[in-house]
């Protein structure tokens, strides 16, 4: 006779998909490009990372006016910068430190034990991402590092008792679009899978 296995489940409301990496910084006129009516009068200075910038009367680089500068420069969950490695690995360190730290806190809120081990069976591990649709969501393949990070933090808080093969047999992660900002949340169930 089978014993039906109990499943944990880990819910976090309105999930922070988005990390803050700093502020954004000003951009200024390279003497490469087309002249701004406003300094056509500056003269060219060759700038510290050797390209050559125009320069107002005091000597120093004009900037562009953009409006986001000093504002918060938020990097959004998407495995595809980790992948293609277009983020500097600070930032990626960074990102990981930043959310192993942030979802370990609702582990410790919902789980005082670990999990328990099954003689032939192993945990299966699922994240419903709950997300408002936006043509800009990443593809479901590239949240590949929020089932990483969740899992890495399970372990971290000695709830799970490896993520190896031996106590982990598969991983799978999907979208449920909702209508709120309120209704968006994670969604974390871990189920035992007969070992066959």
């Amino acid at each position: 006779m089978m014993i039906k296995k109990p499943s944990f489940v880990l819910i976090i409301p309105e999930w922070e998909n988005s990390v803050k990496l700093g502020t954004i910084s000003p951009k200024y006129y390279k003497a490469c490009n087309k002249t701004p009516d406003k300094i056509k009068n500056a003269y060219k200075v060759k700038h510290v990372m050797g390209d050559y910038y125009y320069v107002d009367d005091k000597g120093k680089p004009v900037q562009k006016k953009t409006r986001n500068v000093g504002k918060a420069k938020m990097w959004k969950i998407n495995g595809q910068a980790f992948y293609s490695n277009t983020i500097h690995w600070k930032d990626r360190a960074a990102v990981v430190k930043y959310y192993h730290k942030y979802i370990s806190g609702y582990i410790e809120k919902g789980f005082k034990t670990p999990f328990p081990t099954y003689l032939g069976y192993k945990l299966r591990m699922h994240v419903h991402i709950h997300e408002l649709y936006s043509s800009a969501l990443p593809d479901i393949t590239n949240m590949w590092i929020l089932p990483k990070m969740i899992e890495d933090s399970f372990v971290k808080c000695n709830i799970l008792a490896e993520d190896s093969p031996e106590f982990r047999s598969a991983t799978s992660f999907s979208y449920k679009f909702v209508n709120k900002k309120e209704q968006r949340k994670l969604v974390i169930t871990f189920k035992y899978r007969k070992d066959v």
